[in-house]
C-alpha cells in the first residue's frame, strides 16, 4: 500500500531521543524529503538446518548492531525483535519458563518437533547509513520431509528473485559437530547446484553458540574442510568468510524483558558476549560491504534453463514414444510388402497405413488445473493403448499469475489465483473444492492423434515399373 508521508508518524533511529512517534511540521517534512538520498541497501540471505537459531541469530544481529553495549539495551525496554519465536529457561531448582519473543506470526511455528519459519520473509532495520535487510527462510531438514526441503528450496529461489543483488549468504551452523550430517550435505548441494558459481565468494559461514567452543568454529571446521574438498567445492575458509557468535546474551535480554531477575555477575558474563557479537556483527557487515554483490539475474538465468530443460523431458519422452512406434509401423509394413508379392493391386491400397502423431498446442497463457485424482482422468490412446493422464478440470483456464513453473504442483504463489477462496483455511479452490497445493499451472497441450502416411517413393517406383517383378524388387529397398 501506500500513503502519503505528511499522514504519517515518526521515530528517530536514535534511542536517545525518546520512542514516541510525532507529526512532522510539513514544511519541515517536505524540505527533509526533498534533500534525502537514496539509501544503500545489504542483503544478506540465511541458511541452514532447522534447529540452528536462525530466527534467535536474526534478533541477535540487529540488537547487535543497534545497541552499543547490553546496558543500553536494557534501557530501552525495547528491544528489537525482527521474528517471533519463544525458548524455555530453566532456574536453579529446574522450573521452566516459557520465553516469548515478539508478537505472534502465522509465518512462524512454535509446536515442539515443528520447522518453525514456514516460508522465506524479509526483515529490515537500519544500520547509520545503510539498510540491512535479513531473508529468513524455512530450515533445511523440515519435520515434513525431503520433498517439503526441494519445495522450501524453490520458494527461496521465487522470493530472493524480487532482489537485484544479494551481499551476503550466511550459512549458520553449530560449532561442535565432527561430523556433517546428510541434512547439512544436502543444504551446500541444493544451495551450489541452484546458484550462480560467483556467488561462493559471498557465502559466509557463521557459527552459532560458539561461547562454549571460545567463539570458534570447534570440531566443524575440520569436517566443513573436507566436505568442501571432497564436492570441489572451490571455497577457501579463512577469516574472511567464517563469523562466531553467541545467542545467549540475546536470550539474557529477552529474560529480562520478560520479567526475570538474575545477579551482577550473570549480567557481566552476558555482557561481554554481547560485546563480542557486537564486533563479529561490525566484521560480518563490514566483509559484505566490501564484496561484489552476487547478481540474481545470473542464478536466475541458470535456474531458468534448468527449468526449462525438466519441463521438456515430458513431451521429449513422448515424442520419443509415438517414433518408437511409427518405426514398428514402418518394420511392419515393410514385411507386408516383401510377403505380399503376388498381390500388387491389393497393395496399391496399402500405400497409405495409419500411425500415430502428436500435436503440441501452445496456450500463449498459464492455464490451472486441478491434478487431484477426481480431476484427471486417464485415457488409452494408439494400437498399444498407452496412458495418457488428461487434467479435464480447468479452474482458470486463463491465469495472470508471473513466473510460476509449469507443471509444478504446489507453488506457493498458486494461493493467489483468481480460482482460489483464501477466505477459508486451508486456501481451496472455489471450482474444484481441493487445496490449492494439488494445483499447477500449464501453459500447453499434448493431443496424440491417429494420422495416415503415404510412401512418394514408393509410388514413384511402381508407376516406373511395367513388370510385376520388377515394382516388388524396386519396393523393399526403398522402405
Amino acid at each position: 500500500g501506500s500513503s502519503m508521508p505528511s499522514n504519517a508518524t515518526y521515530r528517530c533511529n536514535n534511542w536517545n531521543h525518546g520512542l514516541d512517534y510525532c507529526q512532522y511540521p510539513s514544511e519541515k517534512l517536505k524540505k527533509e524529503l526533498n534533500g534525502m538520498m537514496p539509501s544503500k541497501h545489504i542483503n544478506i540471505l540465511i541458511l541452514g538446518e532447522t534447529g540452528v537459531g536462525k530466527s534467535t541469530w536474526s534478533n541477535g544481529f540487529a540488537n547487535y548492531l543497534r545497541y552499543d553495549n547490553i546496558d543500553e539495551a536494557l534501557a530501552t525496554n525495547e528491544p528489537i525483535s525482527l521474528i517471533p519465536s519463544s525458548f524455555t529457561y530453566t532456574d536453579d531448582d529446574y522450573n521452566n519458563t516459557t520465553i516469548n519473543v515478539g508478537k505472534e506470526s502465522d509465518n512462524e511455528n512454535h509446536s515442539v518437533g515443528q520447522s518453525a519459519t514456514q516460508t522465506p520473509r524479509d526483515y529490515s532495520f537500519p544500520m547509520d547509513d545503510v539498510i540491512i535487510n535479513l531473508i529468513d527462510t524455512p530450515g533445511i531438514g523440515d519435520s515434513r520431509g525431503i520433498e517439503q526441503d526441494k519445495e522450501n528450496f524453490d520458494n527461496i529461489l521465487s522470493h530472493v528473485s524480487y532482489y537485484k543483488e544479494i551481499h551476503a549468504i550466511c550459512i549458520l551452523m553449530k560449532p561442535n559437530n565432527s561430523r556433517l550430517t546428510v541434512l547439512f550435505r544436502f543444504c551446500i548441494q541444493e544451495l551450489l547446484v541452484h546458484l550462480h558459481r560467483d556467488a561462493i565468494r559471498n557465502i559466509f559461514f557463521c557459527f552459532t553458540n560458539a561461547r562454549t567452543n571460545f567463539y570458534a568454529p570447534g570440531d566443524t571446521l575440520p569436517a566443513l574442510k573436507k566436505e568442501l574438498r571432497d564436492n570441489n567445492i572451490d571455497i577457501e575458509l579463512s577469516k574472511q568468510n567464517i563469523f562466531c557468535f553467541d545467542n545467549e546474551s540475546f536470550r539474557f535480554l529477552a529474560c529480562v524483558e520478560n520479567g526475570l531477575k538474575f545477579d551482577e555477575k550473570t549480567k557481566r558474563t552476558y555482557s561481554d558476549s554481547w560485546d563480542i557479537a557486537i564486533k563479529e556483527s561490525l566484521r560480518l557487515v563490514n566483509q559484505a560491504k566490501s564484496l561484489t554483490p552476487h547478481k540474481i539475474l545470473d542464478t536466475l538465468s541458470l535456474n531458468n534453463a534448468r527449468k526449462t530443460i525438466l519441463e521438456l523431458c515430458k513431451p521429449v519422452a513422448e515424442i520419443a514414444v509415438i517414433i518408437q512406434k511409427n518405426t514398428k509401423r514402418i518394420s511392419d509394413h515393410k514385411e507386408i510388402i516383401r510377403l505380399d508379392k503376388k498381390a500388387m493391386k491389393d497393395f496399391s491400397k496399402r500405400l497409405l497405413w495409419s500411425g500415430l502423431d502428436i500435436v503440441r498446442i501452445e496456450l500463449g497463457h498459464p492455464r490451472t488445473v486441478c491434478t487431484q485424482g477426481d480431476c484427471v482422468e486417464t485415457i488409452a490412446v494408439g494400437a498399444d493403448n498407452v496412458k495418457q493422464t488428461n487434467y479435464k478440470q480447468h479452474c482458470h483456464p486463463r491465469c495472470g499469475l508471473p513466473g510460476i513453473p509449469s507443471e509444478t504442483v504446489g507453488d506457493s504463489r498458486l494461493q493467489s489465483c483468481a480460482a482460489m477462496d483464501r477466505s477459508v483455511d486451508p486456501i481451496e479452490c472455489k471450482e474444484c473444492g481441493h487445496s490449492y497445493m494439488l494445483h499447477m499451472h500449464m501453459t500447453y497441450q499434448l493431443i496424440i492423434i491417429n494420422k495416415d502416411f503415404v510412401f512418394p517413393e514408393v509410388q514413384e517406383q511402381i508407376k516406373k515399373k511395367e513388370k510385376s517383378t520388377d515394382r516388388d524388387s524396386a519396393l523393399i529397398p526403398l522402405l
